[in-house]
């Protein structure tokens, strides 16, 4: 009887895995996509949200934003919503996973810290009083400014 539980939270847990989603963004590109690849990306951090938010399936989403921009945001506050992860700092190649975004040594101090990302993603807000508000899930790989 163990046994046949223990399989069963299993076969769910990988279940909930596998119908979670990566949604890409890459804020450069003037056209939004459907985000499933970084060829066809979605152009916002709010355009993806909604993606995920559409898409309908259980898991947690992540969102990997290409680095080398600065992302503009206006409002007072920006909630992360518990059921997405987002990572910045990609440089948009194909492959690439949060484990794997390129790093460099970007304070020549000899040490290159897991938060030197070759590709940073800023974002930039217009209100000095802006919240960043993390539900749940990750926020990583961002400079914000």
């Amino acid at each position: 009887m163990k046994k046949l539980i223990t399989m069963m939270l299993c076969i769910t847990l990988f279940t909930g895995m596998v119908n979670a989603a990566i949604i890409y963004v890459d804020p450069s590109l003037s056209i939004s996509g459907d985000g499933t690849t970084w060829a066809t990306a979605a152009n916002s951090i709010s355009g993806a949200t909604t993606l995920a938010a559409d898409a309908n399936h259980p898991g947690t989403d992540d969102i990997y934003i290409k680095g080398g921009n600065t992302i503009t945001y206006t409002g007072s506050s920006f909630t992360i919503p518990s059921s997405v992860n987002f990572y910045g700092g990609f440089h948009g190649i194909d492959g690439e996973t949060p484990a794997t975004r390129p790093l460099i040594d970007l304070d020549s101090n000899g040490i290159t810290e897991l938060w030197e990302f070759q590709y940073p993603t800023t974002i930039y807000s217009t209100n000095p009083n802006t919240a960043i508000n993390l539900a749940a899930g990750i926020f990583d790989g961002f400079t914000i400014t």
